[in-house]
This record gives structure tokens, sequence and C-alpha cells, in this order.
């Protein structure tokens, strides 16, 4: 491409699986088709923003990106005993994203970015085998950062970078919870107000935050064939100012949970639903913040790859779930599992490692093919994997290409995410008129997804 050929970068579909973690590693063409590995890959728009410190290795002096995608994720629960099977819906979410870089001279350089860095998302509505402890989730970070880098002149093949900004997220988690339906709605239970059935209500909460974040990152090119890097980027722990609504009509059951209530019971639940209202969970959110190290090595022009090594800190946490409050008290997802210590486990994530592996080949002047691999352990334990946070092993393959021509530079990735297939006892149950009970039937887990994305990147 010739020096005065301006670039403008333009994605307008992708999608991925977040099996493992909310994390989207990234959201551009080039990285999807290298599976993340580019934290250390010098003269690359799109790396900068994922290594600040990259900004200096730049060859234009102004560069700027835009993106419109489409990320897509499913998941589903198999109930073993009679082998039903659900899939989630609310599959898809767009990720727009844009980046420039300006480099004032050959050691200080700047950048603005703006991407979707968190994206988890799932319904299985009111019929789902787990829905007691949660069925749907909704969550979708975007940050939007200024970047800086400094390579001193007098050993350019090192430069710092950092950047600052702001995360902004949004929240939705919503579930199903029974209460018993007594005689008379406008007292609770007694011997003398004895229960007519149970009622179920689907309740959602949300909420949405603004938060500082910040970024830093690290460059050395060992020599014209090895160089390393490193990135930083933090997370968020934050209580959320949570709002809950009730959703939907409620259902009645039979005080076994199963069939209609007795005579009168459909009448006093309707009652006693109409004066029952919901009460926002508490606790915070927590998304794990990411350290990435990574070593490129290029033996010729042709050939360049790239390993990257990765450490998410703290854990993947959402809100306690919204509860009921009526004049029985309140009603709150089951506290305690013969499986599993506290329904917590089925909230909150673990710290895990990962790896990516990415390689571009050069074929000429006008074609670049690319091809990534990536691994990220397990952040829960198997007994505790569950179709809202997932937590299961994952890995991607991924694939792409570059196409200088038409004024610009063309970009296409795609990438395919599964994670492993885990059976779990700690989430089927039934809940009649005294009270949850597990069954320990086994629910299998599945969770895959795909990534395609196209752009067109201009300097100016």
């Amino acid at each position: 491409m010739q020096r005065h050929l301006k670039y403008f970068y333009f994605t307008f579909v992708s999608g991925v699986l977040c099996a493992q973690s909310p994390w989207l590693l990234t959201s551009d063409p080039v990285g999807i088709a290298r599976s993340g590995a580019q934290v250390s890959y010098g003269r690359s728009l799109e790396a900068s923003t994922f290594n600040p410190a990259l900004l200096t290795t730049l060859q234009d002096s102004r560069s700027v990106f835009i993106s419109l995608g489409l990320e897509m994720q499913s998941t589903q629960q198999t109930l073993q005993s009679n082998q039903t099977t659900l899939y989630s819906s609310d599959r898809n979410r767009s990720i727009p994203a844009f980046g420039l870089a300006w480099k004032l001279n050959p050691s200080w350089s700047l950048g603005l970015h703006s991407e979707s860095t968190f994206s988890r998302h799932l319904d299985f509505g009111s019929g789902s085998f787990t829905r007691f402890f949660g069925d749907r989730l909704s969550l979708v970070g975007r940050q939007t950062l200024a970047q800086i880098a400094f390579s001193p002149s007098t050993h350019p093949e090192f430069s710092l970078g950092i950047g600052m900004g702001m995360l902004t997220t949004d929240y939705i988690g919503g579930l199903s919870l029974r209460g018993v339906i007594p005689s008379n709605p406008n007292a609770p239970v007694s011997a003398v107000n004895p229960s007519l059935g149970v009622f179920e209500q689907r309740l959602m909460q949300s909420a949405s935050i603004s938060s500082p974040v910040f970024q830093v990152g690290g460059r050395w090119a060992i020599n014209s064939r090895w160089s390393m890097g490193f990135a930083y980027q933090s997370g968020l722990q934050k209580s959320l100012p949570l709002s809950s609504t009730l959703s939907g009509a409620p259902l009645f059951y039979s005080n076994t949970g199963f069939g209609n209530p007795l005579v009168g019971g459909i009448a006093s639940g309707l009652t006693l639903t109409a004066n029952t209202t919901s009460r926002p969970g508490t606790g915070s959110l927590e998304l794990p913040s990411r350290l990435t190290w990574g070593i490129r090595f290029r033996p010729n022009t042709t050939f360049t790859m790239e390993l990257d090594v990765r450490r998410m800190f703290g854990n993947f946490s959402i809100p306690d779930w919204p509860s009921l409050v009526n004049v029985s008290g309140t009603i709150s997802t089951p506290s305690v599992l013969s499986f599993a210590p506290s329904a917590n486990s089925l909230r909150s994530g673990r710290p895990s490692m990962g790896l990516s592996l990415g390689a571009d080949i050069t074929l000429n002047q006008s074609w670049t093919l690319r091809a990534g691999f990536s691994q990220d352990q397990s952040t829960l334990s198997d007994v505790y994997v569950n179709p809202i946070l997932g937590g299961a092993a994952s890995s991607t393959f991924s694939a792409g290409f570059s196409y200088i021509g038409w004024g610009g530079e063309w970009n296409l990735g795609y990438q395919i995410r599964q994670s492993r297939d885990i059976e779990s006892k700690t989430l089927d149950g039934s809940w009649n008129s005294g009270g949850f009970s597990p069954t320990g039937t086994p629910v299998g887990v599945e969770g895959m997804g795909h990534m395609i994305a196209i752009g067109y990147k201009t300097r100016f």
C-alpha cells in the first residue's frame, strides 16, 4: 500500500461465545482471526487497543478504525432423566468499536478507542430446570479509553503506554420464586389458615453504572525476530443501584408443586400476588481484571507468530438475586443445597489462566492469511458449573485474511468457541409448600458460539 493511502476500518458483523468468562478479548477481525494473540504484535493499530505501548510502533502518523458488530452466544441445559433440552434465547448483542492513533514524534504517540469488553447474556424463560437459581442474565460492558505511549529515543526498542477512561456496564438478572398460598391471602399460613397451593412468580432486576478503568502496557523488541509485551486491564468491583420488578403473570400449583391448587387457590393466589412486591438483591458486581504476557517470533518477512498467556484476577460475580415480599414474609432463592455449600457458589467464579496462539502469513503485498487458537481454564468447579455464569473450560479456533485494495485494507476474521460439556447435580429440584428440595438429577450444561467480522481500515 502506498504511503498516502488512507485507512478507514469498518467492522459490521461479528459474534463470540464467552463461556469461560465475560471478557471479550477483542472485537475487530484482525484480533478475532488471531484469537486475541496480539499483546506484543507491533505495527498493528488493532493490537494497540489491547496494549497501548504498541502505539509507538505504528508506521502511519495517523490512522483510524470504526466498527459495528454482532456478538452471539448460546447455552443449553439438558435434564438427563428425560433428555429434555432447553436452549437459551437473547443470543445477540451489537459490539460497535472505534479507535484512532496519532504519532506526535518518534517518542510520543496518542490513542483513543472505544469497544465492548464484557458480554454475557442468555434467557431461558420461566420454564427452565434451573429457574430458581437464575434464568436470565444480560451483562454488557463498554469502555472508552484515552491512551498515551512513550519510547525513549536512546532505546527505541522499549516502550510503555497507559490508557485511562470509563467503563459503562448494563446488568439485568432474573429468576423465578415460589411461595405458599394461604386460604386467607391477607394472613400467613397457620394451623387455622392452611395452604391451598403454591404460586410461582418471575422477577427481574437491573442497573447501569459507569466507573473509571485503566490499562497499562509495555513492549521490548529484543531483536528483528523476537519481541515481548505485556498489558494489564483493570476490572470492576462495585455495588449496583439495583431496581427490581415482577415479570409476567403468576402461575399456580398444588401443595406438591405439580398440578392445580385446591379449590379457591387461584382466587386467593391472585389476591396474594397482587399484594406481593419485589425487593432487589444486594452485593457487588465483580468483573475480573486481566494480565497478559506475550512473545512474538518473526523468522522471516512472510511468517509471524505470537503466544500470549493471560491471568484473570478476581472473580466474575453478580449481585444476589431479587426476592419477593408478601404477608408470609420474604421469599428468596434457595440458599442451601445438598451438593453445594450455598447458592452463592452458582453466582461467583474464580481466577483462571488462559493462552492464545496466533499466526500471520503474508502471501504478497495484497494478501495476508491469519489463524489462531486459544484455551481458557474453568472458572467454576464442575459441580458448580451452571447455565447463567457458564464456568466450564473453553477453547476457540479462528481464521481470517487481509486484502489491500479498493482504497484501504479489508480484514475478515472468523472464530468458533466451544465450552466443555458438564453434568451438574446442584441445579435441579422441586419446590412445594414445604419449600425447595434438590432432586440430584444430573443437568447437562453446554455452550458455544461464533464470531465473524469484516473490516476496512484507512489512514488520514
